[in-house]
């Protein structure tokens, strides 16, 4: 197999434009300069305080050499989070370009309101801005304005409904209203010249968007964003070119170090960037930049030789899957299943330990997370989906590479 070109892409781009400002898009987590604007999947959970080792995580394109090191460190201390007093994580973040921070995830408040606020309060402090996020439900909704050289760029952020959302009187995430977002993204249009929408949604470990997903990101770009990147399933998912905007369902982990490193599946570590090149209001054309995280070290670096073609093959399969929604379905159709016995087993215990009047914490654990499946639309979609194949009187057929695609 030959090796293919950086430049990859399945979706007849134009060539690129004079001119053109370079868009390098990687999750979650964002940066920009003049000419460079970066989006990263730095999924932790309070972002100022965790200490996992960034500093150590310098691959050549994406963060600082090893031998740059601090001479002075950030002066504002930690009070809240899991690691009071620390520090020097989120001055590396800083240090390493990013200066423009998505909120919108699930986990942004598993410290506590005062945690969030002073999450946001370090970002303003660092001259850094946010979207996605807010004291409010409000504020949280609100987007975020750009202007880089003479292009108008706008941000929307949000995330999936969860315990993390922020409400009228707490602080938190934006919770995902897609018609809301897309009126909103409709409204702005006359405002900007490009509008990205970064959606935090999706099934985690499943390399295919549901038809929620789906229909949800493709009405964003019809109300007129131009480009819409999801996050959350920490697994790669396809790109599709839609109606002129694009469409990356899920970019996988740009850094998210596992727990257990030992026990953490192959595709945790191995993600991809897309550079986005836009001109005249529009994308002209894009780069694909598969790389991986050392589970060693914790170093990111590009994929090079067989492991870029071999993760650029597995792309073009998941980018194909997404040209038909029939097929599309059924692969994530097929994945449901293999989770619904997880599911069942769960509900099932939650059932038994009502039935016993158990009070324990793990019971009441439990009756949570059966009570998060039913009202969080990402454990919905699986449910729904294996429902559905179980309940109908056509046999199933299990696409034939479907462990491939979501093998470890």
């Amino acid at each position: 197999m030959a090796p293919r070109n950086e430049a990859f892409s399945l979706m007849s781009l134009p060539s690129p434009l004079e001119s053109t400002l370079k868009f390098w898009h990687l999750e979650n987590l964002m940066t920009q300069d003049s000419h460079v604007f970066t989006i990263g999947s730095y999924n932790w959970w309070y972002i100022v305080s965790s200490n996992w080792g960034f500093a150590r995580t310098v691959g050549k394109e994406f963060l600082v050499e090893t031998g740059d090191v601090f001479s002075v460190m950030y002066d504002h201390e930690i009070e809240y989070g899991p690691h009071p007093g620390e520090n020097w994580s989120f001055y590396y973040i800083l240090k390493a370009g990013f200066t423009v921070f998505s909120l919108a995830n699930n986990h942004t408040r598993d410290f506590g309101d005062k945690a969030f606020l002073e999450t946001m309060r370090f970002i303003r402090e660092a001259g850094a801005a946010f979207v996605g996020g807010g004291a409010n439900q409000t504020e949280a909704a609100e987007l975020l304005r750009l202007k880089l050289g003479s292009l108008r760029l706008s941000i929307f952020a949000a995330a999936l409904e969860q315990p993390c959302s922020a409400t009228d009187a707490t602080p938190g995430a934006n919770p995902l209203n897609a018609a809301g977002l897309a009126a909103a993204i409709a409204n702005e249009r006359s405002h900007s010249d490009f509008i990205l929408a970064v959606i935090h949604d999706g099934k985690e470990h499943i390399p295919f968007p549901s038809r929620r997903v789906r229909e949800n990101y493709r009405a964003f770009v019809d109300a007129g964003a131009g480009a819409v990147s999801g996050h959350h399933p920490h697994i790669i998912q396809g790109i599709e070119y839609y109606h002129g905007g694009l469409i990356a369902y899920s970019l996988g982990n740009f850094h998210f170090p596992a727990c257990n490193k030992e026990e953490a599946p192959g595709f945790w570590n191995r993600a991809f960037s897309l550079r986005l090149y836009i001109g005249q209001s529009r994308i002209a054309a894009i780069d694909v930049l598969p790389h991986h995280n050392d589970s060693a070290t914790d170093r990111i670096d590009l994929m090079t030789g067989t492991d870029k073609v071999s993760f650029l093959d597995e792309l073009s399969r998941l980018n194909r899957i997404l040209e038909n929604d029939v097929l599309c379905d059924r692969y994530y159709h097929g994945a449901a299943l293999q989770f619904a016995p997880y599911y069942f087993t769960r509900f099932e215990d939650a059932f038994r330990q009502f039935r016993e009047r158990d009070c324990s914490s793990e019971a009441r654990l439990n009756m949570f997370y059966c009570f998060q499946c039913l009202n969080n639309a990402e454990h919905w979609d699986v449910l729904q989906s294996a429902t559905d194949v179980l309940s109908s009187e056509t046999a199933f057929a299990e696409p034939d590479d479907l462990n491939y695609l979501r093998k470890d």
